[in-house]
């Protein structure tokens, strides 16, 4: 079909004026431009955050982020000379120790972790099995703390400090399901699913975060690994955390998951009540 013409919209044109306004469209050519240059620079953030102290090369960082390298090149020069990231001596990048002076306000790791410890070592205790403390960081989350279980068969899939994103486990499944659709498509497409180990596709994300919903926790499950996972968020506001375990599948089936999910329950009621004394946990 030929693309409709503007005399066709709007019928025949008998006269036209028009006012140019010296600099309205530089100005705003250069909003777009800034706009788009923050949202590359923190995409490149969080990429090299998911690759903690062990750095990523140029190239692999323009590839993740859908860059020229040039484009990439410039923007790292950038970030390195403002002390964001730091340039090895083998050419790899890493964050650099200005994201952490930037933090240094805010409440620390060390503040949650405190509130939530108790609740997920008594969790562990009742169940042997790992648990998991999560924040949302982005479209990622963050492994802030685990409780390794002492049952003969641990199953350990985060380790401190490791980022993976949102879709790809039950505590971030439970984190992504509080939160309105528009905000999840939003943080899915800065991430994308092509890291994702659990869920590959987004009909299986939304199946996902639609069954959270309904009955209050997510579960997961790995085929190709015989392990699954319950997560549930902690309901306090300004904080998007979640609570998980995980452990085989055979342990994680009917009827013990459903004491799984009593016991996690009471952790996550149990650690609300220590995060709301927090000043960000106001108004819960």
């Amino acid at each position: 079909m030929p693309r409709p013409s503007a005399m066709d919209i709007a019928g025949p044109v008998q006269h036209c004026s028009f006012t140019v306004r010296i600099g309205e469209e530089d100005s705003t050519l250069d909003a777009i431009a800034g706009t788009q240059s923050i949202a590359r620079a923190f995409a490149i953030l969080r990429t090299l955050a998911r690759f903690g102290a062990k750095g990523m090369p140029l190239r692999e960082i323009a590839r993740a982020n859908g860059l020229n390298p040039a484009t990439t090149h410039r923007m790292l020069q950038q970030l390195v000379q403002q002390g964001a990231i730091v340039q090895r001596k083998n050419s790899e990048y890493a964050l650099g120790p200005l994201m952490s002076e930037l933090s240094a306000p805010t409440y620390s790791r060390d503040v949650i972790v405190a509130a939530c410890n108790p609740a997920m070592r008594d969790l562990s205790e009742r169940t042997e099995e790992s648990v998991f403390l999560i924040k949302q960081s982005g479209g990622d989350g963050l492994c802030l703390d685990r409780i390794e279980g002492k049952g003969i068969i641990r199953v350990i899939t985060l380790e401190v400090g490791e980022r993976r994103p949102l879709a790809d486990s039950a505590a971030g499944i439970a984190i992504l399901a509080r939160q309105d659709d528009a905000r999840i498509e939003t943080l899915v497409t800065q991430v994308g699913l092509g890291n994702a180990r659990y869920v590959s596709d987004m009909a299986t994300m939304w199946a996902s975060i639609g069954q959270t919903r309904e009955q209050g926790f997510a579960f997961v499950h790995r085929d190709e690994l015989g392990i699954s996972a319950v997560g549930m968020a902690v309901p306090i506001p300004n904080l998007n955390l979640a609570i998980s375990l995980s452990s085989t599948a055979a342990r994680l089936a009917e009827p013990r998951r459903s004491q799984i999910v009593s016991a996690l329950t009471v952790a996550v009621e149990a650690a609300r009540e220590r995060l709301i004394t927090l000043p960000y946990g106001e108004g819960a």
